[in-house]
């Protein structure tokens, strides 16, 4: 981690990806996602349709992540 004159962390983002935090939220957020489509994904007949839900539930699982930090806050992780 950079840090400026003034303190400022030049890799706050990363600092933050990498940070107990943001693991813990990221587990959280999928084990959340999953349990909400499980049923679905249960039911699902073929192989296509477990790949469309998976990915759906790919796409919800970063549009939650996305909305906890974004890549242009500065972030101090420690």
């Amino acid at each position: 981690m950079k840090k400026g004159v003034i303190g400022i962390v030049a890799d706050g983002f990363e600092s933050l990806l990498k940070s107990p935090w943001y693991r813990q939220k990221r587990a959280a957020i999928e084990a959340q996602v999953r349990a909400k489509h499980a049923e679905e994904l249960a039911q699902a007949a073929g192989y296509w349709q477990r790949v469309k839900i998976e990915g759906r539930i790919r796409r919800e699982i970063k549009r939650e992540l996305q909305a906890l930090g974004s890549p242009y806050c500065l972030w101090v992780c420690r």
